[in-house]
């Protein structure tokens, strides 16, 4: 018995193989089967990213096996093709319901229907989609249709038909699926693949940066190499494609920008073209000076994701390289709103930086530093700029917070060197104090107790207040203790102390317990558990761990600064293990270090990992420990601090025996 065969107007694969969208593809197929009861899904994203042949490589595989459709009907609204000769017209499928009426007949078997009246051809539409053998439509480019009664049909489609819908504009008929970017890996594919259909040889270099220009959009890809295979050079290409002019970026974005019109959905899009990470909601609102109108702001926002001009992900808010390419260069065309777009995000960036700088006993979100990092360094490069150069000084104290958190401390080391040349030259002794501070606490990590001590004399003529006297003294006693000058540490704990009565009420209570915890670690060095046990307790009463897992845990902020609470919590369990509390230790030491992980730095990870290891060996839990202290060893290389090292070599090699 022959099996039988679905019925199609499916037109060839442009093709030869199906690169990518594996999660795209699976998730769309399921959504087709006749279980689910998904009736629509709209596939959406800018012009060339895929699309059109995400829902034709869907349409081929539902039209074959199990679970087949009987009928699959194809029709495209798609007016121009872009190749390496230009944007080329072509003739659309369709442009109005009736287009689709008359396609449903042809590929069912009722070639008659165009001529029936406009009553009996809904009747008969009706009748052929709702069953029992099934139908798929697929309407590829329904942004470009302006017959609105194409989507009324679809929001009525009958049971059991389903239809796959492809736009530049997102519809609110089912369910969505967004395409951006291939990723490198597939890219890379996509351009070898086609590359070797062309008789083009890319080398790797080449390949990569065809991937990164083109942002994994396939028709820029494609584009590129027509324009090689013509005879252009890789590099004269890969220009062209990062201009943002010609015909890519008219096919892909024109008509998408020009319907934004003039209002507070295209200064939303400059403002996002202008940071170069994934933004927040909120951030990216502000930015654009749209922060107090939170309706206007996600007006402008659903606009956008509508129009497929931004994605929003996991990360926040950004756009694809092409359209941020596309934008900038928009931009560049209009200087006013360039110039207005880039004060206020400026303006926007500087009141963020302002959270961190100052005390650093004092509470700051750390936690948020990994995600607006990355905009203070775009931020810290536009202060070269003498018109912004009076903002070095916060987006440096800034940056030198993200790098710490990330363990990026070679560039901590850099900042830290502009801001204290920038506050010598300007005066600034708050920002001598903090470069000064952050150079003394990072040479003190790596054992180079010289540079440590010279950073610190360096600052003793900008000593002018009490913090910062207190910040000098404590980094005196830090580096003394850590190059094992116990006396000298104690002797400068004590000055410190001294000075205490002169600072503001509203800092000295988190400055005494900065100094008690000082005081601490000397007696933990001492192998002194009780005293340890005693100034760790006291600076506990400020910097208090439960206090800050609490209040984060509700949304609150802490009454102190994170890394402090989660420092001593690491102090303690050690004094806890040397007492013999191996449970009460490692319970400390585990939650310390799944809080470290998302509100605090790498080098306390580091640290922390280190401490548990030590005590899970104690307790012969070797498997685990070996685990924390390679991990421990590996973020320990990457900033270059000396004790994780060397006790990372140590417990190592312990553990090769076990």
């Amino acid at each position: 018995m022959t099996a039988p065969v679905t019925t199609s107007n499916l037109p060839q694969r442009p093709y030869e193989r199906f690169v990518g969208r594996a999660a795209e593809l699976a998730s769309l197929l399921a959504r087709m089967s006749p279980d689910d009861r998904t009736w629509v899904v709209v596939v959406d994203g800018i012009g060339g990213v895929g699309k059109t042949s995400l829902a034709l490589e869907a349409a081929y595989r539902l039209s074959e096996g199990p679970g087949r459709f009987d009928f699959v009907v194809w029709v495209s609204a798609k007016r121009d093709t872009l190749t390496a000769h230009g944007i080329l017209p072509r003739r659309a499928d369709f442009v109005n319901l009736r287009d689709v009426f008359e396609a449903i007949g042809s590929v069912c078997g009722r070639p008659d229907l165009p001529q029936l009246p406009e009553g009996q051809q809904r009747t008969l539409i009706r009748t052929l989609l709702g069953g029992p053998r099934r139908v798929l439509l697929v309407l590829d480019n329904l942004e470009t249709v302006d017959d609105e009664s194409v989507t009324a049909f679809l929001r009525d489609l009958p049971t059991p038909a389903k239809a796959i819908v492809t736009s530049r504009h997102r519809i609110d008929v089912a369910l969505s699926i967004r395409l951006e970017g291939l990723g490198p890996a597939e890219s890379e594919e996509l351009i070898r693949s086609e590359a070797g259909l062309r008789g083009l040889t890319l080398t790797d270099a080449e390949v990569a940066g065809l991937a990164r220009r083109s942002g994994g959009v396939p028709v820029a890809v494609l584009w590129s190499l027509g324009l090689m295979s013509l005879g252009h050079g890789t590099a004269s290409v890969l220009r062209r494609l990062g201009s943002g002019t010609g015909d890519i970026a008219e096919f892909c974005f024109d008509r998408s920008v020009e319907a934004l019109g003039d209002g507070d959905a295209l200064k939303m899009l400059v403002t996002a073209a202008l940071f170069e990470a994934p933004v927040g909601r909120d951030l990216l609102g502000q930015a654009a000076g749209l922060g107090s109108d939170v309706i206007g702001r996600d007006d402008a926002l659903q606009r956008l994701i509508q129009l497929s001009l931004i994605n929003s992900g996991p990360g926040g808010f950004s756009l694809l390289p092409l359209t941020r390419t596309y934008t900038l260069r928009l931009l560049g065309e209009r200087p006013g709103l360039w110039r207005e777009a880039e004060d206020d995000w400026f303006r926007a960036m500087l009141a963020v930086a302002a959270d961190y700088r100052g005390s650093n006993v004092l509470w700051r979100d750390r936690a948020r530093l990994r995600t607006v990092g990355p905009h203070f360094e775009t931020a810290y490069a536009m202060t070269q700029n003498p018109r912004r150069a009076y903002a070095l000084a916060a987006f440096a104290a800034a940056l030198i917070g993200y790098y710490d958190v990330v363990g990026r401390w070679d560039d901590l080391v850099d900042v830290a060197g502009d801001l204290e040349s920038y506050g010598r030259t300007a005066g600034d002794d708050d920002a001598v104090s903090d470069a000064v501070w952050a150079l003394n606490w990072v040479y003190g990590q790596r054992g180079e107790f010289e540079a440590a001590r010279a950073s610190l004399e360096r600052a003793a003529g900008s000593i002018t207040t009490p913090v910062h006297r207190i910040q000098y003294l404590l980094g005196c006693a830090q580096t003394s203790r850590r190059a094992g000058q116990r006396d000298d540490a104690l002797a400068f704990v004590k000055l410190a102390d001294l000075v205490l009565p002169q600072l503001d009420p509203v800092v000295v209570a988190a400055h005494r317990a900065n100094v008690a915890f000082e005081r601490g670690k000397i007696a933990r060095d001492d192998g002194d558990w009780e005293e340890a046990d005693l100034w760790f307790g006291a600076a506990s009463l400020v910097f208090d761990f439960d206090e800050a897992q609490g209040a984060i845990a509700g949304g609150h902020q802490p009454a102190s600064e994170l890394e402090r609470s989660l420092g001593l919590i690491g102090n303690r369990a050690v004094v806890e293990h040397r007492r013999g509390n191996l449970a009460a230790a490692t319970d400390m030491l585990r939650r310390a270090l799944l809080f470290t992980r998302e509100h605090g730095s790498v080098s306390n990870v580091a640290t922390l990992l280190v401490r548990l290891a030590v005590v899970l060996i104690d307790q012969g839990e070797y498997e685990e420990a070996r685990g924390a202290v390679t991990e421990a060893r590996e973020l320990a290389s990457a900033t270059g601090m000396q004790d994780e090292l060397n006790e990372s070599a140590r417990l190592l090699a312990l553990l090769s025996d076990r």
